[in-house]
């Protein structure tokens, strides 16, 4: 699923070969463009509220929320990110065939 992960589970550095990763995304294909997109929506939350907070002429105490809320968000969708590549492998795990 992602490149760590695959260099883990497979104990190999031909888990990152551009080949091994274009196939495993392939065989997942929808699940994987569905966690993609839930990734870029948080992504795209972060940047819409940080353009507020620095182009909407906010106050400072106001910027300095905003800055702190959106490195929490960065944790959090970090966070969300792995968890949804886990959850991804583990319902495709047979789809992916890997050999381990």
């Amino acid at each position: 699923v992602g490149p760590s992960g695959q260099v883990v589970l497979l104990d190999t550095p031909g888990a990152l070969a551009p080949s091994f990763l274009l196939q495993s995304i392939a065989r997942v294909l929808p699940g994987y463009a569905l966690v993609v997109l839930i990734e870029l929506v948080l992504a795209g939350l972060g940047y819409g509220l940080d353009w507020i907070g620095v182009w909407g002429g906010a106050p400072a105490w106001a910027q300095v929320s905003l800055t702190v809320a959106l490195s929490a968000l960065g944790v959090y969708g970090s966070l969300v990110w792995l968890r949804l590549l886990g959850l991804l492998y583990r319902y495709h795990k047979d789809d992916l065939a890997w050999e381990y």
